[in-house]
């Protein structure tokens, strides 16, 4: 047999050179291994070939493993040793002290787990849009005056109010007085009510809103812009859920022209008459007058918002007015919720009892709705187009329903505020209404009330 000669040269490195099996005898120094590998004969049978190179092959690449290992692990530790992140070279080098290798370690795997969460929270924070507040102080030479209603906490004449016990104890139940003597969750006896004649809604509120102060009884004089008017020019009946109040400024009907003001010499001045010494029971205890400053178009909540005024006192009151601006979603504004952008271009309003969308309206129909849909009637005070509760179902339902709702069933009205709101502040200084000349004089002269004749 013919000697053969292999020579394999790759990627896996020089196998060296292969002879016949008589290759020792003829130059035994040409069987020496290169490259450390053994030199062995080979047949020319195909497979023993294969089972030769196949070990080597394997070695080889088991080496290179390592080294390409080896040279990744030499990378990474030099990076370590030339990093400018303090932490990381001081938790790989040397340290002559057991426990300062594994505190810088700690030290930088704690700083890390720090950095992923802040970055977490940024990029978080980023995707709810939010907005940073800009508070923006313009001075105007004139402004559109707020509306202002004026509410007499003594909403009953004693003398109107008709001689019958259900009308009083409507009255009585609805009052504070009542809340206050009997505990607010008293559950009145209503046993007592199958022998009464019943009073429809319509006449209750027909009876009661006659008992009411009259406006020529309750504004004596007015005076805008250093003239004076008839009161009843100026002002507007209001029936809230308070009573009966009278409004300045309300844009209840189109051709009403916004009133403006520019200084406090176009202020409006009223001298009011509470008629205390008339009084019956009424929502509040309390002696004196209510005063809602709003916006022309919205609806007064006197029971919720406003200022106290008690009898017998000049009061001056300062209004200063903030106008709000949330940006509408997806930015969320006002406690981190989103706002109604009721001057979108196409906006519908939601509210079926307001014409106008607000906070405050969205959820005094809420609530309305809880009442009606449980008593099927609502309060003769409340304006709109429902079922009025006649004064037993007055005595029966409403009252105690109204009585039971509390924060809780506020948390179920879905009522965002509006993007666009207004507001008023206001500084009010107080003196006598007289001085004891005045009064005296007064008293003389038969003058019952401190205004030109």
């Amino acid at each position: 047999m013919s000697g053969i000669s292999y020579t394999q040269s790759s990627s896996f490195g020089d196998f060296g050179e292969f002879a016949s099996s008589d290759c020792g005898r003829r130059n035994p120094d040409s069987c020496k291994v290169k490259e450390n590998f053994v030199c062995k004969d080979v047949s020319t049978q195909a497979e023993e070939l294969n089972s030769a190179i196949e070990p080597e092959k394997d070695r080889f690449e088991l080496c290179q493993r390592q080294d390409d290992s080896q040279g990744e692990k030499d990378l990474l530790g030099d990076y370590i040793q030339s990093a400018t992140i303090h932490g990381i070279a001081q938790a790989k080098g040397p340290h002559y002290y057991l426990l300062r290798r594994p505190l810088w370690l700690f030290l930088v795997l704690l700083m890390a787990v720090v950095l992923v969460w802040i970055l977490v929270n940024q990029i978080s924070m980023f995707y709810k849009h939010p907005v940073r507040t800009v508070t923006k102080v313009t001075l105007n030479n004139e402004l559109t005056f707020p509306a202002v209603t004026l509410c007499n906490l003594n909403q009953h004449i004693k003398d109107r109010v008709p001689d019958n016990p259900l009308i009083q104890q409507v009255l009585f139940y609805q009052s504070e007085y009542a809340a206050i003597s009997r505990g607010y969750y008293h559950h009145h006896n209503t046993s007592n009510l199958d022998n009464l004649t019943d009073v429809s809604g319509e006449e209750l509120r027909r009876i009661l809103r006659e008992s009411a102060p009259r406006l020529d009884e309750f504004l004596l004089q007015c005076r805008w812009q250093m003239n004076f008017y008839k009161c009843e020019d100026l002002f507007k009946i209001m029936h809230t859920d308070f009573g009966t109040c009278y409004t300045f400024n309300s844009h209840g009907n189109a051709q009403d022209e916004p009133k403006k003001s520019a200084t406090v010499w176009t202020a409006l001045r009223v001298l009011v008459d509470t008629q205390n010494d008339k009084s019956y029971y009424s929502k509040s205890i309390n002696a004196g007058v209510k005063i809602v400053v709003h916006q022309p178009e919205q609806m007064p909540f006197p029971i919720y918002y406003g200022w106290f005024l008690r009898p017998g006192i000049s009061a001056s009151i300062a209004l200063t007015r903030n106008d709000n601006t949330g940006l509408p979603a997806p930015y969320k504004a006002y406690n981190n919720g989103y706002c109604e952008d009721t001057k979108a271009e196409g906006y519908k309003n939601r509210l079926k009892r307001y014409s106008v969308y607000s906070a405050e309206n969205c959820i005094n129909e809420c609530l309305l709705d809880r009442i009606e849909a449980h008593c099927g009637c609502l309060s003769y005070m409340m304006h709109g187009n429902h079922t009025i509760c006649s004064a037993k179902e007055m005595l029966k339902c409403e009252i105690p329903m109204a009585y039971a709702i509390n924060n809780s069933a506020l948390e179920l009205c879905s009522c965002s505020r509006e993007c666009h709101s207004v507001t008023y502040a206001a500084d009010v200084s107080y003196a006598d209404i007289a001085s004891k000349f005045i009064e005296e004089q007064a008293r003389q002269d038969g003058v019952t009330a401190l205004h030109d004749q």
